[in-house]
């Protein structure tokens, strides 16, 4: 199954590690990005994975398609 997010961008963290994720931008090149944070965030607790924890997100397994906005 795929899902989508548009928020901030997702960066590479260890609980996305194996996660299946599209990134793109849609932010023109004069453009200032927002802190990555709350995209990042929202990619973990969809989709993200900390064995350690026990945590799975609530859309493990999926792919997500994160737009940068």
């Amino acid at each position: 199954m795929d899902i989508g997010l548009l928020d901030t961008a997702v960066e590479p963290i260890a609980a996305l590690k194996r996660a299946h994720i599209t990134r793109k931008t849609f932010l023109r090149p004069d453009d200032r990005a927002a802190e990555s944070a709350h995209g990042t965030a929202l990619a973990a607790l969809l989709v993200g994975e900390d064995i350690a924890a026990g945590f799975r997100g609530i859309a493990h397994g999926c792919i997500l398609h994160a737009a940068e906005v």
